[in-house]
């Protein structure tokens, strides 16, 4: 043979396709690398937000749980609620973990005043002392609640009659002051220790606890 047939020769032999054993398993190593790549990658959990529950520490160091009931039922109740007494009495049965009722937070030693004695002179220089008192944290509820006209808009008008017909010791009205002085003295007093209690009491500390967890279940 010459030498210019060998080299077709060695051309041809170069040419010809690989043995078809080794291609397939070729084939399978890279199909087992990408099994193997899609394994490494986790499903992703979906976490349900029903029944989660966290636990709220107040600055008094007493612990809460709270429970969140499912969007369903949340959004229910929260529709459902008929002012803030009624809503914050939701959230003590419904969402805090445990038998909660407002005389619950009224056994609560929080530091903050329920209570204000003031003494008021009258016109012919004569003294009266009045005594104005938040008997129960409850009633922080109610007058927000009773100070609302029928457009839901706060009324000055309504919440001193509350406090006239509820928080003050002494038998006063509107007409009373008709003829004795202390009427702002009175009203005053008594918005005062309502604000105190609306920001600082362990009853208001806890309840915008609850509505923060609830708000951001809603998210």
């Amino acid at each position: 043979m010459t030498e210019l047939d060998n080299t077709k020769v060695n051309e041809s032999l170069d040419n010809q396709p690989q043995n078809v054993a080794d291609t397939k398993s070729t084939a399978v190593a890279d199909s087992n690398t990408d099994t193997a790549d899609k394994k490494e990658t986790p499903a992703k959990q979906v976490v349900s937000k029903k029944f989660h529950q966290e636990t709220f520490t107040s600055s008094n160091g007493n612990e809460y749980l709270m429970t969140f009931p499912g969007m369903r039922k949340a959004a229910k109740l929260r529709n459902e609620a008929d002012g803030v007494t009624e809503l914050h009495q939701m959230f003590m049965e419904e969402i805090l973990e445990g038998k909660y009722t407002y005389k619950t937070f009224d056994a609560v030693k929080d530091g903050v005043d329920r209570a204000k004695e003031l003494t008021v002179i009258e016109d012919d220089g004569t003294e009266k002392t009045y005594h104005v008192s938040f008997q129960s944290i409850k009633q922080i509820d109610d007058m927000t609640d009773a100070s609302s006209n029928n457009l839901g808009r706060p009324s000055d008008y309504l919440s001193d009659e509350y406090i006239f017909d509820n928080l003050v010791e002494e038998d006063v009205n509107f007409d009373y002051f008709d003829e004795h002085n202390g009427f702002a003295a009175i009203t005053n007093a008594a918005m005062n220790l309502y604000s105190d209690l609306m920001q600082n009491s362990e009853f208001a500390e806890v309840m915008n606890a609850v509505n923060d967890f609830l708000n951001k279940m809603f998210r």
